[in-house]
């Protein structure tokens, strides 16, 4: 069976997931072996990325074989479903909005550079979060 315009495509994404699984099982044996608990941490956020990651491969590989997909298709069965996706998502806006400004304070006082490093990728992450969730919300 062919999978159409998408097959090479999805010949890649076949073993992205596969390389991502086992970077994950890497991750973890590495982590065991490591006594500092800051780099213990950075590993263990490697293999926490690397399991996303592999998700996120799954996902696409759902959506070229199957179906169309959207932000738009989030919760709008109904329109006051849409409304309530909105609102919802709204409240995890402020949540993160909330969250960087915490996180920034908190690189502001925070002397210890390990400290200050986590803090800022913890930063960058939350950035992240806020800016799907502005683009999930604007496709509403």
């Amino acid at each position: 069976m062919t999978n159409g315009p998408h097959e090479e495509l999805l010949q890649l994404i076949e073993k992205a997931i596969k390389v991502e699984n086992k970077a994950v099982e890497l991750y973890k044996k590495t982590a065991k072996t490591v006594d500092n608990a800051a780099v213990r941490l950075l590993i263990d956020e490697l293999g926490m990325d690397s399991a996303k990651h592999a998700k996120m491969y799954k996902t696409i590989e759902k959506v070229l074989k199957e179906t169309p997909y959207s932000f738009r298709d989030f919760h709008v069965d109904k329109w006051t479903d849409k409304l309530v996706a909105k609102r919802d998502l709204g409240e995890h806006i402020e949540v993160e909005k909330h969250m960087i400004e915490l996180i920034q304070e908190q690189i502001k006082v925070t002397e210890q550079p390990t400290v200050k490093a986590i803090l800022e990728h913890i930063l960058e992450d939350e950035k992240r979060h806020h800016r799907i969730l502005m683009q999930v919300i604007g496709e509403l």
